[in-house]
């Protein structure tokens, strides 16, 4: 097997090219050194490092929970149960209107 840029790399193990970088930034997993191609610097992986990368995944992805569920009814969340939504976080609910906005005469 021949080498693999990052964004390859993460094609390969079925997860994005950012996640991938963004785990080698945290340290979660080891990557192979930058190396200049054509005066580019470039990961390149092997088999070996693909393989790694795999079980990486596996063991902290979602943590082996899968893929979210969807909202029971599906889509969206109505305007009620966002102002419901937000009143649990600010302790009020409001009319959904920025109401000292509304009130300092620039409307």
């Amino acid at each position: 097997m021949k080498a693999r840029t990052t964004e390859q790399a993460a094609r390969a193990a079925k997860m994005s090219r950012a996640s991938l970088q963004e785990w080698i930034r945290l340290g979660k997993i080891a990557a192979p050194p930058v190396q200049l191609v054509k005066g580019k610097a470039v990961r390149l992986w092997n088999a070996a490092d693909i393989k790694c990368l795999r079980t990486v995944k596996a063991t902290i992805y979602r943590k082996g929970r899968g893929r979210k569920a969807k909202r029971e009814g599906g889509g969206r969340r109505t305007r009620s149960e966002n102002a419901a939504l937000a009143a649990s976080f600010s302790g009020e609910v409001s009319g959904g209107f920025n109401t000292t906005y509304m009130d300092s005469g620039f409307v």
